[in-house]
């Protein structure tokens, strides 16, 4: 499926649709982290593994970040807003 505004004329390719889609589902978890790892305090070794799991997705959108600009020839599509925990996006894709 190829999504395309008919203002721009800009097509999206299904992969670069797909990745967005990964991001966004993957921001909307760090929020959900935050209610999570309260939750767990009382128990560290739940709080770690919870810990590692948000780190592993804040890098995994740093590294889709990365290939939608290699895929959108670079182009700008950075969210404006910050992540669910306050990291803010355009920081993490420039890294």
């Amino acid at each position: 499926m190829t999504h395309q505004d008919s203002g721009d004329h800009f097509a999206l390719d299904n992969l670069t649709y797909d990745l967005i889609a990964i991001v966004h589902e993957k921001s909307k978890a760090l929020e959900a982290y935050t209610k999570y790892e309260s939750d767990a305090q009382a128990d560290p070794e739940i709080s770690q593994l919870l810990l590692r799991v948000r780190q592993q997705d804040e890098y995994a959108i740093q590294e889709l970040m990365h290939h939608l600009g290699r895929l959108t020839n670079g182009r700008d599509i950075r969210p404006s807003e910050p992540l669910g925990d306050g990291t803010d996006t355009a920081r993490l894709a420039s890294t």
